[in-house]
């Protein structure tokens, strides 16, 4: 699975997740597991078969996951959860793969995640992890006005809800 988390780690840090003990979510399905107050987040390998094959891995994973789920809100605790499947881009062809959208209807998000690159993959993809504009900014090759520049930049070194209270503000 992934060997160094460490800029993982940071970014979902940034966003109130943290790094707790691998879970084990069905037989022979180990996943590493990050969790916060109001989502929990799966990074599991895909089994090396088919495409066809995967129904059954996805349904134990619903089927682990929902569980999870109910337990938290039984708990009184309303989290979301998204579900990082590993797979190698070489072995799988995407067209072949069902939709992301298709099989996160149940009881999560899930996202294939390429297995070459799967922390670079995880953070371009994935709706929890830190999003820094001001560095999204930097590599962009657009010229933007004075204004828009201005904004930006005080965008970014707000970040959170500052940065969108001065976002909303600017536009009034």
């Amino acid at each position: 699975m992934l060997d160094d988390t460490q800029v993982l780690d940071e970014q979902l840090n940034r966003v109130g997740m943290e790094k707790v003990a691998d879970v084990d979510l069905a037989e022979n399905v180990r996943a590493q597991h990050w969790a916060g107050s109001y989502a929990e987040l799966f990074v599991v390998d895909a089994p090396d078969t088919v495409p066809e094959k995967l129904q059954n891995f996805l349904s134990l994973l619903d089927k682990a996951i929902a569980a999870r789920l109910r337990s938290a809100r039984d708990k009184g605790e309303m989290r979301d959860a998204h579900v990082c499947i590993l797979i190698d881009n070489g072995l799988f062809d995407k067209a072949a793969l069902r939709s992301e959208t298709e099989i996160s209807r149940f009881v999560s998000r899930k996202y294939w995640i390429d297995r070459a690159r799967p922390v670079e993959d995880i953070l371009q993809r994935l709706t929890l992890s830190w999003v820094d504009v001001h560095l999204a900014f930097q590599s962009a090759p657009v010229l933007v006005s004075p204004e828009l520049e201005g904004l930006r930049n005080r965008i970014a070194h707000l970040k959170g809800a500052g940065a969108a209270n001065a976002f909303l503000d600017a536009l009034k």
